[in-house]
């Protein structure tokens, strides 16, 4: 019995959600997926999914085998990533975690040419603004951009990242632009939910610091709809400088209070510490790293 494959199959329906997009991904028919999750419940002897004719979960046993399992496939696919390395190409998928504006807008400019460089590699990317659980949810890493704190998981930084003020060239035009951040009271501003400290923005110059309290008028939780937002002229928004850096450039956006400190973030890869990191994820991983040291 190929329990190596009865295991890969259980991780799949639990990464996908359902048996059809598991048979896709691996390539099988839904009733193969189904008679082999079938075969490995009745090899446990426990049941790993609950299945009714609409709905799938996964069991709290099945979730605790899911993690064991996906640490095993992960540690045999490393083993077999390595060993190719060696003599041939890296082989396999990486599963990778991205906030979404940074991932379209920044990624996706060098990721085809890893790709390119790596044709028997695939990337199974996922954008999204929210934390995952990269151990839970099953990903070799995660591309974040904060303030690292969680001290479980293995960090690398990548860049730098600042978050900046910005209107329109029209915008700035007709309202002006405030000359200190108390003014920022008197404007329309665009926030973005995402922004961890809510509505209070924090300025600093030299050793001052200044938190002010913004009056949204329109709430967002996209960094690129913050920015799109800011270029139509309904006012100032708070953005990372990736999301606006070409708009910048060109003159349609401008920077508001340039002279204040506004936030600095890094751009970190996390993977779980106690994960034994391939490969394939060691050579994107220092893709990444040197394709934005060559940007700043």
């Amino acid at each position: 019995m190929d329990k190596l494959g009865l295991m890969a199959s259980f991780v799949a329906v639990v990464e996908s959600g359902s048996f059809t997009s598991a048979a896709e991904r691996l390539c099988k028919t839904k009733a193969v997926i189904s008679r082999q999750v079938q075969q490995l419940e009745d090899l446990l002897q426990i049941r790993l999914l609950n299945r009714t004719t609409r709905t799938l979960s996964v069991t709290e046993e099945g979730r605790l085998y899911y993690q064991r399992c996906k640490q095993i496939l992960d540690d045999v696919s490393a083993l077999e990533s390595d060993a190719a390395g060696e003599t041939g190409s890296l082989r396999g998928t990486i599963r990778v975690a991205v906030p979404q504006t940074f991932g379209e807008m920044h990624l996706m400019r060098v990721l085809p040419e890893f790709l390119q460089r790596h044709p028997d590699l695939d990337i199974d990317l996922h954008l999204s603004d929210r934390f995952v659980d990269l151990v839970g949810e099953g990903f070799d890493l995660a591309i974040r951009i904060s303030q690292l704190q969680d001290s479980s998981m293995v960090a690398r930084k990548l860049s730098e990242s600042r978050v900046v003020l910005v209107a329109s060239r029209e915008f700035a035009r007709t309202r002006g632009l405030p000359e200190f951040p108390e003014a920022l009271a008197d404007y329309p501003c665009i926030f973005d939910s995402n922004w961890r400290e809510g509505t209070r923005w924090r300025f600093r110059r030299d050793a001052e610091e200044q938190v002010v309290r913004i009056s949204s008028r329109l709430a967002v939780n996209s960094a690129f709809a913050a920015r799109e937002a800011a270029l139509a002229g309904i006012g100032i928004a708070n953005v990372p400088d990736f999301a606006v850096s070409d708009l910048l450039a060109s003159g349609e956006l401008v920077q508001v209070l340039a002279d204040y400190s506004f936030q600095s973030s890094g751009v970190y890869a996390i993977f779980p510490h106690r994960r034994h990191l391939s490969l394939r994820v060691r050579t994107l991983v220092d893709y990444l790293a040197q394709c934005w040291s060559e940007e700043n």
